[in-house]
Order: structure tokens, then sequence, then C-alpha cells
């Protein structure tokens, strides 16, 4: 009995860590193909002379980049104020 649930958690173990590493693979390839995509469109837009467009484009990348760490900042602090505010209060009247 002992023999099988242990072989189980390991199991378990094994196939949290797999699927956790196929989930970072895949974000990390996404990033790393949408990166790539800008560099080729922003130097096409430059070498073929559309210079105020490659900018227009690299603006809003860097807003786009901006506002995704400031998203990732809020969100980490709300994940503080939330625990904080999920405690019971308990009233003192009671």
């Amino acid at each position: 009995m002992l023999d099988r649930t242990l072989k189980a958690k390991t199991d378990d173990q094994r196939n949290s860590r797999e699927h956790f590493r196929k989930v970072n693979v895949i974000r990390s390839v996404t990033i790393g193909g949408v990166i790539l995509l800008f560099l080729v469109f922003t130097t096409i837009a430059l070498l073929s002379g559309y210079k105020d467009v490659a900018f227009e484009v690299i603006k809003m990348m860097a807003a786009f980049t901006a506002g995704g760490a400031a998203g990732y900042g809020i969100r980490g602090s709300g994940a503080k104020v939330s625990e904080q505010s999920s405690e019971p209060e308990t009233n003192p009247n009671a």
C-alpha cells in the first residue's frame, strides 16, 4: 500500500515538473518569435526607407513593454494586498 502511494506521488511530481517545463519552453519560444518578427519588420522598414513607420512601431513596442512591466508589478503588489485582506475579520462586539 505504502509503495503504491509513494509511486503515485513520485509520478505526480514528475508529471508536474514536465508540464511546467513544457509551458516554459512554449512561453520562451513564443516570446522569442515575437521579438524576432519585430526585429525583422523594423530592419526591413529601415532598409526600405520607411524610417517613420519603423520609429512608430518601435515607440508602440516600447509602450507595450512598459505597460506589461507595470502590469506585472501591479499584479505582484496586488497579490500581497489581497492576501492580507483575505484574513477573516473579527467582530469585537460579538
